[in-house]
């Protein structure tokens, strides 16, 4: 396999890691705290962006010098040195967002040594990132010199498929896919099944895979994050200065959290029961303060009192209508409590003095999802989709792509499947999730270049490999066909698509008795599903009929459930139902057996061990009521903050 353009891009000069990298620390640390979760933040922020501009000016130091000496020695130095000179300038300047400066020092590079496929695969990226009008077109041209010059290369010959609409016939397969399965056969034969590969380049600041879920900032700095995005590193800083002027989390800080410190000293170890009384007393000394109310809201959400949440964020919402936090909060909890009317009303009102708010959208998104009102989620999804997020946005993409396909609008799927692959371009998940897109919409020569590049990355996944073997096999070539269908089976034994089709191929390439045995067990794999499927069907009644012998009584509902649960012995929420109708029948200590045993097969489940905490404290188990409420205490706190 060719080398990795991330292999050659690293080896051209030693770059300021240092200041890149305080830099992107700092970045980083200003705006996982610009959520104000705790209410404390205020002057964490403010060190943080103050360390982003020292360390941009640091980092444009070296950067000068580095200027200095390239000018010094590239008018004498030959012709391959000259290229190094260049390109090392160049990475600079990408990594300072400096991307005009970095496509000038590309092409000096290339006009010393244009054989270097990397070099123009490069530029063609950093005219992606780019986007200016005309753009795109200079990237296609970029990656198609880096393919010409050589053509064993997967990551040119990627870039260039994925860039460019198929022209051959769909069984046919373009130059550039050929060697893509080439490279995939040398993968086969010299890589590990189980091994993950960065194959391709990434130029951004801060790493979109940095985040599984989508990361969210006050719509008050999104012209700022706007500004990173695009690499204007000093006008953003001087954005975020002035949204710092007016944000409630950093006004008048110091003060407010004198008072405030020690409850959410106890709020962030975990304590919230003990943190209440302290903030009810600083709500008492000063009742307008809104962040006062909000993190008092906070510590009763965490310590499981919904009602009381709900009050103080009412009272802080009302204080100061504007506060992108706490209205949204408010919202947020409205929803988690039922009150769906209510709860739109609240979000639609952010949504209309705050337009760029991104977590507005997000919410309203999330409380149309789970009132079945899809096509509204859908829209709230896409003006979410618009606005930067500075990481974690693939997996916004993800789940709009995910919603339109609900909706049965395949072609949609595509757009937000892209844009995912090109920001996360080492997600072998991501790549496999756009191939299947393409099957959908007849896009078979598209489909079989992102599940090869899917392939590529690894570790080898048999829906994937058999997606391709599907390809093949339809268009008659049968040996490709058997390759990666063998490599699926050698995955996933237990993959019924792929031992079918594996049986199929054999009997195309004439050999019957290897059909014979795949089908057998293709066979025997279906029916053990079937099994499993009139099991689940029977288990299914068994839980209707549970739930309506509720109505006999609780000695009928326990044994309904009994049967349930002796027939799916390892269904958490099973044994929490179960656990109910024996409280029902005042059978407390069985009842704490059935929630224990719940919990150890779900550790994840926050009501499990709120009932568990209840239970105990009925029966005198103090201790272990605190365990279980901690717990408890602990997986709220992670689903709030994990939103």
């Amino acid at each position: 396999m060719a080398v990795c353009l991330v292999t050659v891009v690293c080896a051209l000069s030693a770059s300021p890691g240092a200041q890149v990298d305080a830099f992107r620390d700092a970045l980083i640390g200003f705006h996982s705290t610009i959520a104000g979760e705790y209410g404390d933040e205020g002057p964490v922020v403010v060190r943080n962006l103050d360390r982003m501009a020292s360390s941009l000016s640091a980092w444009d130091a070296v950067i000068r010098d580095a200027e200095q000496d390239a000018s010094a020695r590239v008018g004498t130095a030959p012709a391959g040195e000259r290229a190094r000179i260049h390109a090392s300038l160049a990475q600079l300047y990408i990594e300072r967002g400096r991307y005009p400066d970095a496509v000038r020092e590309l092409d000096a590079a290339i006009q010393s040594d244009g054989m270097k496929g990397s070099l123009h695969v490069l530029r063609g990226l950093v005219f992606e990132i780019m986007g200016r009008p005309g753009d795109a077109t200079e990237a296609v041209r970029a990656f198609q010199r880096a393919w010409q010059i050589d053509r064993e290369d997967p990551v040119s010959a990627y870039l260039l498929s994925s860039r460019q609409t198929n022209q051959t016939a769909s069984d046919d397969l373009a130059p550039p896919t050929s060697r893509l399965l080439a490279a995939l056969n040398r993968r086969f034969a010299s890589v590990p099944s189980d091994r993950h590969i960065d194959l391709f380049p990434q130029i951004a600041l801060v790493p979109d895979s940095a985040a599984v879920t989508p990361v969210f900032s006050p719509a008050r700095y999104a012209e700022g994050f706007t500004l990173i995005e695009k690499g204007k590193y000093d006008e953003a800083i001087a954005s975020f200065k002035r949204a710092l002027a007016r944000d409630p989390l950093v006004v008048d800080a110091p003060a407010r959290l004198e008072r405030l410190q020690p409850a959410i000293a106890r709020l962030r170890d975990g304590n919230a029961e003990n943190a209440i009384p302290l903030l009810e007393a600083a709500v008492a000394a000063a009742p307008r303060s809104s962040e006062a109310h909000r993190i008092l809201a906070a510590a009763y959400g965490d310590a499981g009192n919904d009602a009381m949440s709900i009050q103080h964020l009412e009272i802080a919402a009302g204080l100061a209508p504007e506060d992108e936090r706490a209205n949204v909060a408010f919202g947020r909890a409205l929803a988690d409590a039922g009150q769906v009317e209510r709860a739109e009303q609240v979000l639609t009102s952010v949504a209309q003095k705050l337009p760029e708010s991104t977590d507005v959208h997000s919410a309203l998104a999330d409380l149309y999802e789970g009132s079945h009102r899809g096509r509204n989620a859908l829209h709230e999804l896409e003006i979410a989709a618009t606005f930067t997020v500075i990481s974690g946005k693939g997996a916004l993409y993800l789940r709009l792509a995910d919603l339109q396909h609900r909706h049965l609008e395949y072609e949609r799927v595509i757009d937000p499947l892209t844009r995912r692959t090109r920001l996360d371009p080492n997600n072998a998940r991501a790549h496999t999730d756009l191939g299947l897109a393409y099957t959908r919409v007849g896009g078979t020569s598209d489909a079989l270049v992102e599940l090869v590049a899917a392939s590529l990355i690894g570790p080898d996944e048999a829906e994937t490999l058999t997606a391709i073997g599907q390809i093949h096999f339809d268009a008659g070539r049968y040996a490709a066909a058997e390759t990666v269908l063998g490599r699926a089976i050698a995955v996933k034994p237990a993959f019924a698509q792929a031992r079918y089709l594996l049986g199929q191929t054999l009997d195309r390439l004439g050999r019957a008795n290897e059909s014979r045995e795949q089908l057998a067990e293709y066979d025997r794999l279906r029916a053990a599903a079937n099994n499993a499927f009139r099991h689940e069907f029977e288990v299914d009644m068994l839980r209707k009929d549970a739930k309506l012998a509720a109505a006999a009584g609780p000695p009928e509902e326990v044994a309904a459930w009994q049967k349930v649960v002796d027939a799916e012995a390892k269904s958490a929420s099973d044994r929490v139902a179960l656990a109910n109708a024996l409280i029902r029948a005042g059978r407390q200590e069985t009842a704490v057996g059935e929630l224990e045993a719940a919990s150890r097969l779900d550790d994840s489940d926050k009501e499990t061990f709120r009932q568990l905490a209840e239970l105990y404290s009925k029966l005198g188990r103090a201790d272990d009521s605190a365990r279980a409420r901690q717990t408890y205490q602990r997986l709220l706190q992670e689903h709030r903050r994990g939103r």
